[in-house]
């Protein structure tokens, strides 16, 4: 007015925020003097330049969920996701390409396409673990995210980004054993003296395995050895074939332990913690513990005066040990045995002199009354307490004896 014509009006200028990476954009404004003002100053007009500074950088943001992107190696594979969204609008669509850097322990969505129309809007890429043979612990995948280059012009600068995918292992490096109904084998060559067990790796190993199997008794049963597995047998069954070794001994059956363990030296280091396996392996006996006691003459027979009539006994089979075998009598008034007359005595076989017989003296003792012949069974029998299980559990024997009365 011409009461304010020389006060200066200040005019609020504001940015206007829009999506789009256009840079920093300069705009015109004019200053104009409207119809129906002061004739002198109709058709006057001024001009002023404001630059508008762009808030926008043509990129993309990656969201993972929770902890991080994970997947195990389960069979169908397990899968997680990610989201990707743009940044900034595009002038043109824009293509992300999505790859996995190990495609053995994770594949991923291949490529995700943004128009301008919805490059706001969260697309998602699904990655999925691969189930794999080999015990190789869990495993980091490297997912890269990365501008196609037909994509807009405004997002070909855009610098790729990775997201690391862990792939959780469900294998287990180790071997099992198959033993179904034992292993039993025979002294004596021919049909039972040999059998075997089977041995397989549960995973694929990335270098040789070699297991090592050893008897426990090398005088009871030999074994096959060793077993060796490559990447490409891993899950091939091998055999252990466990052979009877005879001996002379009447020992009875005998259980030896067999032992499967890894060759740490010659065998993939992620076998080497593997705990070692046993197999019990019966090797069974084909010589029959026993003895025999039989008299020395047509039978046994002595008389009060002390008279003395042998008993022979002797082993049918060679013992590991000594055996000890003890005489008793069931009648001391009338009878005694062994060269320092008692009611019972003992006699030692060795494993040296087992098949050599000996003789105790079975000795008749006055008593002194008319009783007339006595008649009774003198008892051989194992001491088991001092003796080898086979000889211990035989069966006594016993030898009739016959005491002649000499009293009126």
């Amino acid at each position: 007015t011409s009461a304010n014509w020389n006060d200066t009006v200040d005019v609020p200028m504001r940015g206007v925020d829009d999506p789009d990476d256009d840079g920093d954009i300069l705009s015109t404004f004019t200053v104009a003097v409207l119809a129906g003002s002061d004739g002198d100053f109709l058709g006057l007009t001024d001009t002023i330049s404001i630059e508008t500074t762009d808030d926008d950088d043509a990129d993309f943001t990656v969201t993972e969920s929770g902890s991080g992107t994970s997947v195990n190696e389960t069979s169908p594979g397990d899968t997680d996701t990610f989201d990707v969204v743009l940044d900034a609008r595009p002038s043109n669509p824009v293509t992300l390409n999505v790859s996995s850097d190990d495609t053995g322990e994770a594949t991923v969505t291949t490529s995700l396409t943004f128009p301008p129309g919805n490059w706001n809007i969260p697309q998602t890429v699904t990655v999925t673990g691969v189930d794999d043979d080999v015990a190789d612990g869990d495993q980091s995948s490297n997912i890269t995210i990365t501008v196609d280059p037909g994509s807009s012009a405004d997002y070909l600068s855009v610098l790729d980004q990775v997201v690391t995918a862990t792939t959780v292992d469900d294998d287990e490096a180790g071997f099992v054993i198959t033993d179904t109904i034992g292993t039993t084998v025979t002294e004596a060559a021919g049909v039972g003296n040999t059998d075997s067990f089977d041995v397989v790796l549960t995973s694929e190993p990335t270098s040789d395995v070699v297991l090592t199997v050893v008897s426990g008794d090398l005088s009871e049963a030999t074994v096959t050895s060793p077993l060796t597995f490559t990447p490409a047998t891993w899950n091939m069954p091998q055999t252990v074939t466990v052979t009877g070794v005879d001996d002379a001994f009447a020992d009875g059956n005998v259980v030896s332990v067999t032992t499967v363990s890894v060759n740490d030296g010659l065998s993939d280091n992620v076998y080497d913690p593997v705990v070692d396996q046993t197999v019990n392996v019966t090797t069974v006996d084909d010589e029959v513990a026993g003895f025999t006691a039989e008299h020395v003459g047509l039978n046994t027979v002595t008389d009060e005066n002390g008279l003395e009539q042998n008993i022979e006994v002797v082993l049918t089979e060679q013992p590991e040990s000594d055996v000890v075998i003890t005489l008793t009598s069931p009648r001391p008034l009338e009878i005694l045995v062994g060269p320092t007359p008692s009611a019972s005595t003992s006699i030692t076989f060795t494993s040296s002199d087992w098949n050599l017989p000996q003789q105790v003296e079975v000795i008749g003792v006055p008593d002194g009354v008319d009783d007339g012949d006595q008649i009774f069974d003198i008892t051989i029998a194992v001491d088991a307490g001092q003796s080898p299980a086979p000889f211990g559990v035989l069966t006594p024997q016993t030898l009739e004896a016959t005491n002649t009365d000499i009293d009126p």
